[in-house]
């Protein structure tokens, strides 16, 4: 199944704010309707698959999609023994400014980040992924504490960690607002929730292939920089930091491919070098265009009792 919209479908209010009415936005290659919340603004599909028809697709995601990168032992000690750190491990460590103890991955896949966090230092990593094989596959490959469940079902303790890791998720289901609430559920009164996802920001101004729409990652729902810090507050949290990374979204026609995909490897080139010259200065993301990075990389904390 190559979209979760081959399933059964269902018209849904706006995940964020409830209101019935929208106006459309784009049309996917599948069929998928994006429209935008007439009240708040919100990006989402409209209609939606089931929750059984998205798990149906999910049930088999990470062997078709996700497998041929699953990490190894060997590969996860020679990331460490190399410095290596991935986006979110360095937002993560220049937020908190050191390993935090104890840190959860959400949607954890088969655990490459969670193994590397804790072979820097952290004495307790717990993950949870939806996808059964990749939670087995992090369990007994990599002896990793990940729990197979999606966000009705984690399982992990209530306050019990300094730091929740949310990458590359929120955009995938139905209900992010209690997928956030089961996110801060885990954080302790001084815990941070760390968060990436595509920037619907950049909407307007980018094309018909842009990612945070693509139906290969079945993005049911894309987040702005005010909408997130919408759904931060609606569930306890404030918005720390809301920054933005990635390709400006001037050059997502280049991923169309032919002679404009040269362009957008050299694009996707300078954003590894720009990873590494962060590694190495330990300085804070910045953008290649400013505002306009097609990621949103964001900070969260409790908030203040009263302000929330």
């Amino acid at each position: 199944m190559r979209s979760p919209l081959e399933g059964p479908v269902q018209t849904r209010p706006c995940p964020l704010c409830g209101g019935a009415r929208s106006t459309p936005f784009r049309t996917r290659s599948d069929g998928g309707q994006f429209v935008e919340c007439n009240a708040c603004g919100m990006l989402h599909l409209n209609p939606a698959p089931t929750p059984e028809a998205l798990g149906t697709f999910y049930a088999n995601y990470w062997g078709v999609y996700r497998k041929p990168q699953r990490p190894t032992r060997a590969s996860v000690a020679n990331a460490v023994a190399r410095g290596h750190r991935d986006l979110i491990e360095e937002f993560l460590l220049q937020t908190v400014h050191r390993v935090p103890e104890r840190i959860a991955d959400v949607g954890c896949g088969s655990g490459g980040r969670l193994a590397r966090l804790r072979a820097r230092g952290a004495k307790q990593v717990a993950g949870c992924e939806p996808d059964a094989e990749a939670a087995a596959y992090a369990a007994s490959e990599l002896g990793l504490n990940v729990v197979a469940g999606d966000a009705d079902g984690i399982t992990l303790p209530t306050g019990g960690f300094d730091v929740v890791i949310l990458s590359e998720v929120i955009e995938h289901v139905l209900d992010p607002v209690k997928l956030l609430s089961q996110c801060a559920r885990l954080l302790g009164p001084t815990g941070v929730l760390i968060l990436s996802t595509p920037n619907a920001g950049v909407r307007h101004r980018a094309d018909t292939e842009w990612r945070g729409l693509d139906t290969d990652f079945d993005h049911l729902a894309v987040f702005d920089d005010r909408s997130i810090r919408h759904a931060f507050e609606a569930v306890g949290l404030r918005a720390r930091e809301v920054l933005t990374w990635g390709l400006p979204s001037d050059s997502a026609e280049m991923h169309r491919g032919g002679a404009t995909s040269r362009a957008s490897r050299m694009f996707q080139r300078a954003e590894r070098v720009a990873q590494k010259v962060l590694e190495r200065r330990h300085t804070k993301p910045q953008l290649l265009v400013p505002n306009e990075g097609y990621r949103l990389l964001c900070s969260a904390t409790w908030a203040p009792k009263g302000t929330a």
